[in-house]
């Protein structure tokens, strides 16, 4: 108890104790307790929360802390305080239970159809149900709307492109007697033949392919192609490797093979021996063993100026006549125009076969 202060059990009528500041800091809620008891539970002996403490000697911890009032019923309001009736919470009646009670029944059964917003009950149900009010307010209620699922999105058709490009534009594997047996006999070429090169095919290895430098003429079967040149050629052609240069074997699976890459191979042998005509100025000039089968014929195409021409046997053609050369199967006909550009002549030259460009002449 604080120095100053009187004892808790003086019940002097003058004697209003307070509570002391160590109290309030440490319970300062106690501020606004009444003190108009002195100091003790059970003031007014009508609680019993602490029976003894206005009766008998020892003080109970409130006198003894020096705590103001805790009674319950010895709690005036104080000067300038008063009761705010709009925070008062209004005891439910037995009409709103059971009109809640509908609420919700009517709600379970309803959930997940949509409805429109704004539905409200039907008084007529309200007022017999509830029985305790002759007009109870309309409630409102918004009611969940049942969300739409989501539809797949569709996707356009795919359109069929007008011409493949790549690997898928191949034309189809030649047929096996083109591709394996003995190689016929040619007629002898209408063309002289002399100093060159000559492509050779034989069945060596599951069919090889071969460029011969030759002093003399060649023709025979296997000889397919001829390049004469203009430009002098060095010695070490014809004494190397006794003029043979090697292109490819295994051309006989490879062409009936059921990948576009594996049949190109024996068309970029082809493309090899006439990259010829560039080096050396020439002239080239199929023979006739390049009509027969096998191996499979191909179709020489040239570009010039934008006009199409295919090559035929026994017909000369030099390097100044030619921008772009393709050698395609001899089955494709996209070649068969008279004129065609020249992005699109290298596309089917690339996909169906190989591309050879050459640099302009010199005039």
């Amino acid at each position: 108890m604080d120095q100053g202060e009187k004892p808790c059990n003086d019940r002097s009528p003058g004697y209003r104790p307070a509570p002391a500041g160590t109290t309030l800091f440490l319970f300062p809620f106690l501020g606004d307790v009444c003190s108009c008891c002195s100091s003790c539970y059970d003031c007014c002996g009508k609680c019993g929360c602490c029976p003894q403490c206005c009766t008998c000697g020892p003080p109970c911890p409130g006198c003894y802390y020096n705590m103001p009032c805790l009674c319950c019923c010895c709690r005036p309001v104080l000067p300038g305080k008063h009761i705010d009736e709009d925070e008062l919470v209004p005891e439910s009646t037995a009409a709103d239970e059971v009109l809640k009670d509908i609420e919700e029944e009517h709600f379970g059964e309803e959930a997940g159809e949509e409805e429109e917003e704004g539905e409200t009950a039907p008084p007529s149900e309200a007022t017999e149900v509830t029985g305790a009010a002759d007009v109870l307010p309309v409630r409102t209620r918004v009611a969940a709307k049942k969300r739409a699922k989501a539809q797949p999105k569709k996707h356009a058709a795919k359109s069929q492109p007008k011409m493949f490009t790549g690997s898928a534009a191949g034309a189809p594997p030649p047929p096996a007697e083109a591709c394996t047996g003995p190689l016929p006999e040619p007629e002898e070429p209408a063309t002289p033949l002399g100093m060159g090169v000559y492509l050779v095919y034989s069945t060596e290895n599951g069919g090889t392919m071969y460029m011969k430098w030759s002093k003399t003429p060649l023709s025979g079967p296997g000889v397919l192609a001829y390049i004469e040149p203009t430009k002098e050629v060095g010695a070490f052609k014809f004494e190397k490797k006794d003029g043979v240069e090697h292109i490819g074997s295994g051309f006989e699976q490879d062409l009936q093979s059921s990948f576009v890459a594996d049949r190109k191979k024996y068309y970029d042998g082809w493309a090899t021996f006439l990259k010829q005509m560039d080096a050396a100025d020439g002239t080239l000039v199929l023979l006739p063993a390049a009509t027969l089968q096998p191996p499979p014929k191909v179709k020489v195409v040239v570009l010039s100026h934008k006009k199409m021409r295919v090559l035929e046997a026994d017909t000369r053609l030099p390097k100044e006549d030619v921008e772009l050369m393709a050698v395609v199967p001899a089955t494709v006909v996209k070649f068969d125009v008279p004129t065609m550009e020249v992005g699109e002549f290298a596309a089917f030259a690339n996909n169906y076969g190989s591309l050879i460009s050459f640099v302009p002449a010199k005039k």
